[in-house]
């Protein structure tokens, strides 16, 4: 009996594009996470930054409170006061990053380009990534997931 001891020429193997490029999307999914990662790290950095923001103002506003106890301010209003302070810093922030993150994804490609153009290096070289532009998606859920609380 004949056996061939590699494939017929004929015969073809199908495979998608995600089998063709699995290493590649592995990859990606891999840097995804990693980024994922680094922004919760920020996000507990920042979180550090306004609660130690806050702690120090009322350190550093203990007589003003302690004038405003003598006044007659009740404690309840006073806390009021700087839990306001603290909740306008975050939306505040909160805006102004979503703006910033916004214009910065919508410009991206013509940043890269200007960089490319100032200085000659390519940080997403087309032949190591395949692509000619950053590709750039925004969501709503994964806008409202990074900035809704841990």
């Amino acid at each position: 009996m004949y056996q061939l001891a590699t494939p017929h020429p004929l015969w073809a193997q199908v495979k998608t594009w995600e089998e063709q490029r699995r290493i590649f999307i592995q990859a990606v999914d891999q840097e995804k996470w990693i980024v994922g990662f680094l922004v919760f790290l920020l996000d507990v950095f920042i979180g550090f930054v306004v609660l130690l923001m806050l702690v120090l103002l009322v350190i550093e506003k203990t007589r003003d409170i302690g004038i405003l106890l003598a006044l007659g301010a009740k404690p309840r209003g006073i806390v009021w006061i700087f839990l306001s302070q603290g909740l306008l810093v975050v939306g505040l922030g909160a805006i102004l990053g979503l703006a910033g993150g916004y214009i910065f994804i919508r410009n991206i490609n013509h940043l890269h380009d200007s960089i490319f153009a100032l200085t000659g290096l390519r940080l997403f070289d087309p032949e190591i990534y395949q692509m000619d532009r950053i590709p750039t998606t925004v969501s709503a859920s994964e806008v409202i997931l990074s900035i809704s609380p841990r």
